[in-house]
């Protein structure tokens, strides 16, 4: 039986009732900075390595021995190698092939976003959160001369985990990379065991220096706010 989809769903009332409160949460996946123009994880994956083959610290050939891995395992082959050669791998033009700027599918998708509130959440480490995209100037000349947008806003980013406080869920512009940030590609969640370091299930070990802070955020967003999953 077909299903009748409609291109706006009706609003939960308690998402309704939780935004007139304020607590709602936008928590931003891959599925957006995909429209925005990011790669998907396979193109990430081999984008990464052919960087490395450009710098002569991998070959063609081994990266089509390599073809049928996952993703994540090439990342986490990449992420090695780059280490052990002491070479650098330029996320930033992996994520951003084309300025945000000139991205019209972002910009809109985007500006969208950030009607939804002041404060983000997200496993993304693109920078599309970082900046809050500004609105026209309101003007009362001709359409054909529309003002220019108003400057833009950085957001407070955050993709340190010791600063994974819930008090930072309170401020206005501010995004949280849980994941880590291309700003800083060594905060970047890539592999299996950097997703174990993260997730690790004692955070409520007796021990301070011991508490997994990332968890804690985690159990106070859900324990406290409305979080709304977007992408």
């Amino acid at each position: 039986m077909p299903v009748d989809l409609t291109p706006i769903p009706p609003i939960p009332a308690g998402l309704k009732e939780a935004a007139l409160r304020g607590v709602v949460i936008p928590f931003i996946g891959a599925g957006a900075s995909r429209l925005a123009g990011c790669p998907g994880w396979a193109d990430f994956a081999d984008g990464a390595l052919r960087q490395l083959v450009a710098k002569g610290k991998f070959t063609y050939s081994q990266l089509d021995q390599i073809k049928h891995l996952s993703p994540r395992v090439k990342l986490s082959i990449a992420k090695t190698l780059a280490d052990d050669t002491k070479t650098s791998i330029d996320f930033e033009a992996l994520l951003h092939p084309e300025s945000r700027a000139k991205n019209a599918d972002g910009q809109r998708l985007y500006k969208s976003l950030f009607r939804l509130g002041n404060v983000f959440v997200t496993t993304n480490y693109d920078r599309w959160l970082d900046e809050r995209i500004p609105e026209p100037a309101a003007s009362v000349a001709p359409a054909e001369s529309p003002s220019a947008p108003s400057s833009a806003t950085l957001m407070r980013s955050i993709y340190n985990v010791n600063e994974f406080l819930p008090f930072v869920l309170t401020q206005d512009n501010a995004v949280v990379h849980l994941h880590g940030s291309v700003v800083a590609p060594r905060s970047m969640i890539l592999t299996t065991r950097d997703y174990i370091a993260r997730y690790a299930n004692d955070h409520r070990a007796a021990d301070a220096s011991l508490e997994n802070r990332a968890l804690t955020f985690l159990e106070h967003l859900f324990g406290h706010y409305t979080v709304l999953f977007i992408g």
